[in-house]
């Protein structure tokens, strides 16, 4: 796999798709802030709604967290994390 090195990051800073790995990144070290903007510059896809998804239930945002992984339910790249982390939030719901 293609590693993400924050060399890349300084030299394409704009690029879409080293935006959506370093939120990813930030996302596994629990930077909600970081990963928001990031994601401000990464493009529309499912990987990315599935970040921001993430980035609510790191807020703790559980209803709007919920709403954003039922939109990806029938997205094929995404589906199998959005079960998981739909499973998660129903838990803290309850």
């Amino acid at each position: 796999s293609r590693g993400l090195s924050i060399e890349k990051l300084v030299m394409y800073p704009d690029d879409p798709v080293s935006n959506l790995n370093a939120a990813n990144i930030a996302l596994q070290n629990k930077q909600a802030d970081k990963a928001r903007r990031y994601l401000a510059k990464a493009p529309l896809s499912p990987e990315k709604e599935l970040a921001e998804a993430i980035v609510l239930m790191l807020e703790e945002k559980w209803p709007e967290a919920e709403a954003a992984l039922n939109r990806l339910t029938d997205k094929p790249k995404v589906a199998e994390a959005v079960a998981a982390n739909l499973k998660i939030v129903k838990q803290m719901q309850e």
